[in-house]
C-alpha cells in the first residue's frame, strides 16, 4: 500500500512530500521511502499565513474569519498542485495511492488540559481544506490528526513518536529529537514495545532564533544558516538564565506548545533584544539548554543516542551546545542513518494516513496525554 504524506512546519517555508509504502497491513508494518522532496510555499499564502497567527489578537473577528476562510482553500489547492507534481516526479500513478495523510498548516494550537474528558477543555486548528486536496487529486484524504487527539483528552502534539519507533527502534535506548519551529522528543526506551514509548515538546525549536535572525538582517535572511550567526556571537548569561525559569520548560509532560506562546509578545515579556548578534547566540544556547534539561529532568533510564532530526539538525550551533550540555551521550542527525530531515514528518503523515484508512487504532496515551486509543484522523473521500 502506498501512501502520500504532506506536512508544513510552523516556518511555512516549504511543501514537503513523501511516497510512502507499507509492506503488509496491520499495526507496526515495514516502512519504506520510496520518494520525497519539498515544494515552494506560496508566497501570497505565507503572508496570509503569517497574519493569521501573528495579528489573531488585533485582527476583528471577521478579519480573521474571512483571512482564515481564504488561506484554508488556498492552501488546499498549494497542497494539490504539489501533490500532483509529486507523483510526476516520482513516477507513482495515482491509481497506486490509497490515500493522502495532511497535516495542514497550523494556526492555532491551545489544547488546554491533558486527560479531560471535556471536549471543549483544549482547541487546536489546522487549515489546508482536505475537501480541497480530495476533490482535486481524486484521492481520499485522512487529515485533522491533532484534533481527534484533542477530542481524546489530549495535547494534541507531539505525534512524531509513532513514525519515530517505527525508524529508530533498533536503536534503543534512544531519544530522538525533532528540532522544528517547537522542539519535541521521543524517549524510545526498548525497541519492541510502543506501549513504553512517551514523549513531549520541549519548548523552543528554531522558531525565536527565526525571529531575531529576521530582525537582526531586516528580512534579508529567515533563519541561521548552519548556525552561522551564533557561532559568531557571545552568550548573554544573564538573558540566558531569565529564559531558562520559563514556566514551558520546567512544566511536567505530557506538554504541547506553539507559535501562540513563542512569538514577539515572549520577546517583550522576557525583555528579549530583537535587533542584535548576542541574541541570536544567546536563543540558539536557550534552545539547546531547554532541550537538555527536558531530557535530564523527564527521561526516566539510560539513553545512549539522541538522534536528530527537523530543521534544526542543520543548525551546528544547537548541535554543539548539545553536545556540551549531555557529555557521553552519542549524537547523530537523521542525514547520517541515512534519512533526509526533510523527509521524516511527511512521513509521519503518510504513516497516520495509513492508520487512519486502515482503521487501525494507536495509543498516545503516555505521549499525549489522551485518554484512550483512536483511529487517527477523519477520511474526506472525493
Amino acid at each position: 500500500m502506498i501512501v502520500i504524506g504532506i506536512n508544513t512546519g510552523t516556518s511555512a517555508d516549504g511543501i514537503d512530500v513523501a511516497m510512502v509504502e507499507f509492506e503488509r497491513t496491520g499495526p507496526h508494518p515495514p516502512v519504506k521511502l520510496l520518494w520525497s522532496g519539498t515544494y515552494p510555499y506560496p508566497a501570497p499564502l505565507k503572508r496570509l499565513y503569517l497574519n493569521l497567527v501573528d495579528s489573531a489578537n488585533t485582527l476583528t473577528a471577521p478579519a480573521w474569519f474571512d483571512m482564515a476562510g481564504r488561506f484554508d482553500s488556498g492552501l488546499g489547492i498549494a497542497f494539490s498542485g504539489a501533490v500532483t507534481k509529486a507523483m510526476q516526479s516520482s513516477g507513482i500513478k495515482r491509481s497506486a495511492v490509497a490515500c493522502i495523510g495532511s497535516h495542514g498548516q497550523t494556526v492555532w494550537h491551545a489544547p488546554g488540559r491533558s486527560g479531560s474528558r471535556r471536549f471543549a477543555a483544549g482547541t487546536t486548528i489546522q487549515l489546508g481544506s482536505p475537501s480541497v486536496v480530495a476533490e482535486m487529486t481524486g484521492i481520499p484524504v485522512v487529515a485533522h490528526f491533532r484534533q481527534k487527539d484533542v477530542a481524546s483528552g489530549g495535547q494534541g502534539a507531539p505525534l512524531a513518536p509513532v513514525l519515530h519507533f517505527e525508524l529508530f527502534r533498533k536503536f534503543a535506548p534512544a531519544v530522538v529529537l525533532n528540532i522544528g519551529g517547537i522542539a519535541n522528543i521521543t524517549v524510545i526506551p526498548l525497541q519492541d514495545d510502543f506501549s513504553r514509548v512517551y514523549g513531549f515538546d520541549t519548548g523552543p525549536g528554531n522558531r525565536l532564533i527565526d525571529m531575531a535572525v529576521e530582525s537582526y538582517t531586516q528580512g534579508r535572511k529567515a533563519f541561521d544558516r548552519n548556525g552561522r550567526f551564533a557561532s559568531k556571537g557571545g552568550v548573554n548569561a544573564v538573558l540566558l538564565e531569565r529564559l531558562m525559569r520559563d514556566r514551558f520548560i520546567k512544566k511536567t509532560p505530557p506538554k504541547s506548545t506553539g507559535r501562540e506562546y513563542y512569538n514577539m509578545s515572549y520577546f517583550a515579556a522576557n525583555a528579549v533584544p530583537s535587533g542584535d548578534i548576542e541574541t541570536i547566540a544567546t536563543l540558539t544556547a536557550f534552545t539547546a539548554h531547554a532541550i537538555a534539561y527536558n531530557i535530564q529532568r523527564f527521561v526516566k533510564g539510560r539513553m545512549k543516542r539522541l538522534i536528530v532530526c527537523g530543521g534544526g539538525a542543520r543548525n551546528g550551533a544547537i548541535l554543539k551546545q548539545l553536545s556540551g550540555l549531555m557529555p557521553g551521550v552519542t549524537i547523530k542527525t537523521v542525514e547520517e542513518l541515512g534519512y533526509s530531515s526533510s523527509a521524516i514528518e511527511p512521513m509521519l503523515f503518510a504513516y497516520l494516513g495509513y492508520l487512519g484508512i486502515n482503521k487501525i487504532p494507536v495509543s498516545f496515551k503516555k505521549i499525549t496525554g489522551s485518554s484512550r486509543a483512536f483511529v487517527p484522523g477523519g477520511i474526506y473521500y472525493p
